[in-house]
């Protein structure tokens, strides 16, 4: 379990050179700071979180000024050496986590130990994931948020999405194509028909959902076409996904239950729950 040994937030222009025996981990959430580590420099701003092991020297430079997180950490699970960093999501979940705890370490409200120790842990296995993802391009990533979003969305647009984005519609195009291998339109297909996937199995003893409400859920408010895209993507109409599911169950094949049985028309891995990924990149942020 991570120890959690100090935590606060603070505001400043200069921090010289300085190193600590155990972890620190600063979040940024105002200003651009030159992080100098050694002889490398991270050029950090808001929703930089960086990972500083013990021993590493630092210090940091922001002639406007900044203002960040910070913790000092006994033990923490994050298989690095060397200064990292890693951007957070557009809408904040890392800082979210980090607020909850300074406000839990300086009120100790009941349970507080226990709970920062939780809270620590899914940090350094979130950060863990994160490390794992390829590097994005920062617009690419944001729309994938914003794909991810709007899964259940029946109004949801793709050409007024990125027509709000500061980048031409083809050019977003072809950079999100060579990020993800996908089309925009072709990864929501993807992440949308996963869902449909996940919402049928979670109500297979149930049989409360029918095909429109799934489909409704999904972003399709037309339950037919729902089912041809759902067929085109899987290779069975939803009812006979449906039927052999329950197949398997009774013969007990545990089985990935959103594998389609045919490599050609298998739905690729989603994102990440929000990842999720909703992807990041880590590096120098």
């Amino acid at each position: 379990m991570e120890q959690l040994i100090s935590i606060g937030f603070q505001g400043n222009t200069h921090i010289p050179s300085h190193h600590h025996s155990l972890w620190e981990i600063v979040y940024y959430v105002q200003g651009h700071v030159r992080l100098t580590v050694g002889d490398r420099i991270l050029v950090c701003e808001p929703g930089s979180l960086v990972f500083l092991p013990p021993g590493i020297p630092h210090a940091e430079d922001c002639e406007e000024g900044y203002a960040n997180y910070f913790f000092v950490v006994g033990r923490f699970g994050l298989p690095v050496r060397q200064a990292t960093a890693v951007r957070d999501l557009a809408d904040r979940p890392m800082q979210q986590i980090l607020s909850q705890m300074l406000y839990l370490f300086h009120t100790r409200s009941s349970k507080w130990q226990r709970t920062l120790a939780s809270l620590l842990d899914v940090l350094a296995h979130y950060a863990t994931g994160l490390l794992d993802q390829p590097a994005r391009q920062p617009l690419v990533g944001q729309f994938i948020n914003t794909l991810v979003d709007n899964i259940g969305n029946e109004g949801f647009r793709l050409e007024v999405a990125m027509s709000a984005l500061p980048m031409s519609e083809d050019h977003l195009r072809i950079l999100f194509t060579r990020e993800t291998g996908q089309s925009p339109l072709q990864y929501l297909t993807d992440l949308r028909i996963r869902h449909a996937c996940s919402l049928m199995l979670a109500d297979l003893d149930n049989h409360a959902l029918t095909i429109q409400s799934v489909s409704r859920q999904c972003g399709y408010s037309d339950p037919y076409y729902f089912s041809r895209v759902f067929r085109k993507k899987v290779g069975l109409s939803p009812r006979q996904w449906l039927d052999r599911e329950k197949e398997r169950l009774q013969s007990g094949d545990a089985g990935d239950p959103r594998d389609t049985g045919d490599a050609d028309a298998a739905v690729p891995p989603a994102v990440p729950p929000a990842a999720a990924p909703r992807r990041v990149a880590p590096a120098a942020v």
